[in-house]
């Protein structure tokens, strides 16, 4: 049973710590990408209004359709630049938050078994070794369904992801 309990728990860490390590890896790179997305839409705001910051306060918050009311836009190329910030804009908030809870379920289930693993020996012999198990297996599975929560958000295109609703004022 104290062999079982160990190398359950440095397994549990293991594979937690390598799944996040590639998931994160993933992740920067997507934020990358929608801070691209972000930057282009401001950049080109900027080339073309002098009140660029306010415009892209109407933008991001209502998208493209708002902004088409007062500031008709009939470029495609312009049009998508503005379109894609607004949903870089709208996806990224979304990615950080569903990582942070990944983060520290994650960083929370591996100090558990790391705590654990010196008193393997003691532990295996005790009630609380179910305890242990059971709270750090059923951590570890929160965090993998957070970790596949994130990949789709990521994968699936930003016109699905649905808007955050807007903060209030």
């Amino acid at each position: 049973m104290e062999t079982a309990l160990f190398y359950t728990l440095s397994t549990i860490a293991q594979t937690l710590a390598g799944a996040l390590a590639v998931l994160v890896a993933f992740v920067l790179f997507k934020l990358a990408d929608l801070d691209r997305a972000i930057q282009h839409a401001q950049f080109e705001l900027q080339g073309r209004f002098d009140e660029w910051v306010e415009i892209w306060e109407g933008l991001r918050v209502g998208g493209l359709k708002e902004f088409e009311k007062g500031h008709g836009e009939r470029q495609p190329r312009i049009r998508a630049a503005y379109h894609e910030g607004h949903l870089a804009w709208q996806l990224r908030p979304r990615i950080l938050r569903v990582l942070a809870y990944a983060l520290v379920g994650s960083v929370v289930d591996i100090a558990a078994c790391f705590a654990a693993l010196p008193g393997a020996p003691k532990l295996a012999g005790s009630e609380c070794a179910a305890l242990v198990l059971w709270g750090t297996v059923g951590l570890g599975i929160i965090c993998l369904a957070l970790y596949v929560w994130l990949i789709f958000i990521i994968v699936q295109p930003p016109e699905a992801v649905p808007a955050l609703p807007a903060a209030k004022s």
